[in-house]
């Protein structure tokens, strides 16, 4: 025999699964939206915003400098007597040359062309280039193409954005070689 005891121990349970299976199909619903904003009962330090000390928050004052920022003559000439190529003379300089000429079939070949006398492959479209195997530009330093590479001419875009410095070195390296090659005649 149950007694009146037990059924309300059993309905209480009932009752209760019930207000659970309510209350959970009530209050869950598809979220359509992704982009939502979702209700946060509790927000915490995980979701706060992050200052970290001494990065953000404050402008750097007016005329200072980064602790690694690459500071560059301001022109091509003053460049030309500052910069000395740091690949010249290296025990791998016939690796950073071969590294220099595939940059230069990417970057300078289709202005320059192969033989540096400004026959490239948009030489119709654009002023034709100087050319690099000259007196003037042989008896330039490397500075002076470092600089031009970097921030570009007139007609010549910049590359200081497509190319790291040692990149910039690089291409100079093969640019000397193929001078050289062109004052003995072989090219």
């Amino acid at each position: 025999m149950i007694t009146n005891r037990a059924i309300s121990w059993q309905a209480k349970v009932r009752w209760f699964c019930l207000g659970l299976l309510f209350t959970g199909l009530t209050s869950c619903k598809y979220q359509v939206d992704g982009n939502q904003t979702k209700l946060q009962y509790m927000p915490d330090m995980a979701t706060s915003p992050v200052a970290r000390s001494q990065r953000e928050y404050l402008d750097p004052p007016e005329g200072s400098i980064s602790h690694d920022a690459i500071l560059y003559p301001k022109t091509a000439e003053e460049a030309e007597t500052l910069l000395i190529n740091p690949f010249a003379g290296r025990w791998d300089e016939d690796t950073q040359k071969a590294n220099g000429a595939r940059l230069f079939g990417v970057y300078c070949a289709v202005c320059h062309g192969q033989d540096l006398k400004g026959h490239g492959t948009v030489q119709d479209k654009f002023p034709p280039p100087p050319d690099l195997a000259s007196d003037l530009n042989k008896n330039r330093k490397d500075g002076f193409f470092f600089h031009r590479i970097t921030y570009g001419t007139a007609v010549m875009p910049s590359y200081g954005h497509a190319t790291s410095p040692h990149e910039r070195w690089q291409i100079i390296l093969h640019v000397r070689d193929l001078q050289k090659a062109s004052a003995n005649g072989s090219k």
